[in-house]
């Protein structure tokens, strides 16, 4: 499986960098909380708590010190190797199944006494 890459790239200055993840240290991140999608509830006298989505990581331009967000770089060609892949075994499938079903015809045109037989 290939490794997910990120871009950060700032609208301000056109700063742009393209990672994995790993060589953002020398970057100041900034800090977000999770956004609230639904609200607590109680429940018995008990608060159970709502849940949250985690935002994307955001850092500081190096450049301007504006906001960088980092947005994942899709890998359309793997996505396109699989719907090729599933378009083949598809179109092998079907005819295999018409392959079966002329087989099954030509058996049922046959009188018993000239299937031939297996020992």
């Amino acid at each position: 499986m290939a490794t997910k890459l990120y871009q950060l790239f700032c609208d301000i200055c056109n700063w742009k960098k393209i990672t994995d993840g790993h060589d953002v240290e020398n970057l100041q991140k900034y800090e977000t909380s999770p956004i609230p999608t639904t609200i607590p509830k109680l429940e018995d006298n008990k608060i159970i708590p709502g849940k949250s989505q985690k935002q994307h990581k955001k850092f500081k331009c190096p450049q301007c010190g504006r906001l960088v967000i980092s947005k994942i770089i899709e890998d359309t060609q793997s996505k396109l190797d699989e719907q090729m892949e599933a378009e083949a075994r598809m179109k092998h499938r079907l005819e295999e199944e018409i392959k079966i079903k002329e087989d099954i015809k030509k058996r049922n045109k046959l009188s018993i006494r000239e299937i031939p037989r297996r020992e």
